[in-house]
């Protein structure tokens, strides 16, 4: 039974290395100097016979996990999407040249947040901190620039194939870095608009902090598509927490701009939130808040397994199982309760001495950016003093 994917024949994902991918799930399967030349390697039309053939190639392994579990993955979403429309090019393995249809450029890790859950592959402000303040042990720099980008021979290949493409564009996924001060990602909307594709689908995760670059706006630029535009805000709780959580956050800037969204892109809008150690106990909260907004599709099934010492199975019994009966009234097995329930209600492993890197880690971050978990999050303050090696 063929275990086709739509991504393996018509997406490409561009990684800040230079590495591609079908999609973000997808292990490289090797080095390749374009877009032309990953797609009609030897790798990819073996990795599509075997997906034919009903194999499952392990460079989607993150897939076939999913899909063992019984949860949806991003084969079995993309898929069942109206972007799925059969062609005789979907029975044959090999291609001559691509005909892509599905972009996820991450062509830099241009950011301006360092979240705590985060690190310096997709933060460049997390990589300056790093590379200024050799007393931060728990993260590591990637080379000695600020920011991360392909060589330039790779992206003049992904302007150029995308022009060559535009024609076959159904979607463009940008994610970060943070895509809205991404230049590339202004220079594909305006060809876009410049060549008439305004009908193609634009899909975002955002931290959604600022909105205008260079004398352009990004809801402005929106509101010219047809095509359905879907902006995800990644925002993990409210007020003082989110700027200790998620640093470089301006709280006030970031709700006025997220109400600014839903005044045109209402039905368009999500919120994904990220729950780790630092924002599980404010949850219910966030939820609260979100709704009174008026925000009609919420997901808080991402819930943060690495690293490790931030997850939030290391909370006390108690602490946890408090959270649980909060979180009662916004039971929504599709958006994520569930797998809160899993994680708070899972046996940890190593609980001590993750407990302990959790401590120095939080020392070590406060320390740097001149911030106070005791404030920001008073409630870990009670047990902290006690989880110390």
């Amino acid at each position: 039974m063929s275990k086709f994917c739509l991504y393996a024949w018509e997406g490409i994902y561009i990684a800040p290395t230079g590495e591609y991918s079908s999609c973000c799930d997808m292990t490289p399967v090797g080095d390749y100097t374009g877009i032309r030349d990953f797609y009609t390697s030897k790798e990819m039309n073996q990795l599509r016979q075997q997906l034919l053939e009903g194999d499952e190639p392990s460079a989607c392994e993150r897939c076939w996990r999913k899909e063992r579990a019984g949860l949806p993955s991003s084969r079995t979403n993309i898929n069942k999407s109206k972007l799925n429309v059969p062609t005789a090019a979907h029975l044959q393995a090999a291609s001559a040249a691509p005909k892509i249809s599905m972009w996820d450029i991450r062509d830099n890790n241009l950011c301006n947040m360092a979240c705590r859950m985060c690190g310096t592959f997709c933060s460049s402000m997390w990589n300056q901190e790093v590379l200024s303040n050799p007393d931060i042990t728990f993260r590591h720099a990637i080379g000695d620039s600020t920011v991360l980008r392909i060589p330039d021979p790779k992206h003049k290949d992904l302007l150029k194939t995308f022009s060559d493409n535009i024609d076959t564009v159904k979607m463009l996924y940008w994610a970060g870095g943070e895509p809205l001060i991404n230049h590339t990602h202004w220079q594909i909307l305006n060809q876009l608009v410049e060549a008439g594709r305004t009908d193609v689908q634009l899909r975002y995760n955002t931290n959604m902090l600022k909105l205008d670059y260079r004398g352009q706006n990004a809801i402005d630029m929106w509101r010219k598509f047809t095509g359905h535009v879907g902006v995800t805000v990644s925002m993990d709780c409210t007020g003082d927490r989110a700027e200790y959580a998620r640093h470089g956050t301006r709280w006030t800037t970031l709700a006025d701009n997220i109400n600014h969204l839903l005044e045109y892109f209402r039905g368009g809008t999500h919120v994904s939130i990220t729950s780790s150690i630092y924002t599980i106990h404010a949850l219910p909260d966030t939820l609260k808040w979100l709704h009174s907004q008026g925000v009609e599709r919420i997901i808080y099934s991402n819930v943060l397994y690495t690293p490790e010492y931030l997850c939030v199975d290391i909370l006390p019994v108690e602490v946890k199982q408090d959270i649980l009966t909060r979180l009662a009234p916004y039971q929504n097995a599709d958006d994520g309760y569930n797998q809160i329930k899993y994680m708070l209600e899972r046996t940890p492993v190593d609980v001590e001495q993750r407990r302990a890197d959790f401590v120095e880690y939080t020392q070590q971050i406060d320390a740097s950016r001149d911030q106070s978990v005791h404030t920001a999050c008073p409630e870990l303050s009670e047990y902290m003093h006690t989880w110390r090696q």
